[in-house]
């Protein structure tokens, strides 16, 4: 599994290779420093799906508008399902964000079918 530092350093990378604006990289690189903190916070370094969707969660009520269904696409906390994707692809390594079907995360608790 690889570390936050180093998901969020792979992140920055491919964001400036995809040719994001600098106003828009500063948005982001302040998310992933509350990330980061969020982590550092509970002694956690390297990724975990269940403590960045904890972070997404106590940010902004992700589950909560998720289950309600008032997420909206365009909405910044829309934005946040891409991210899931996002975290999960790199956390896997899978183009598709998945881990195979019917495996658990290292810390056995995330079951993805």
């Amino acid at each position: 599994m690889a570390t936050v530092s180093a998901l969020v350093s792979g992140l920055d990378a491919e964001l400036r290779r995809l040719g994001y604006k600098d106003s828009t990289m500063v948005w982001y690189r302040g998310c992933w420093r509350r990330v980061e903190r969020f982590f550092a916070a509970r002694g956690v370094q390297e990724f975990s799906l269940d403590v960045a969707m904890a972070w997404v969660d106590a940010a902004c009520g992700f589950f909560a508008k998720e289950q309600a269904g008032t997420l909206k696409p365009n909405d910044r906390v829309g934005g946040l399902r891409r991210a899931r994707h996002v975290w999960r692809r790199r956390a896997t390594g899978s183009p598709n964000g998945r881990e195979p079907h019917g495996v658990t995360n290292a810390e056995g608790s995330l079951r993805v079918v």
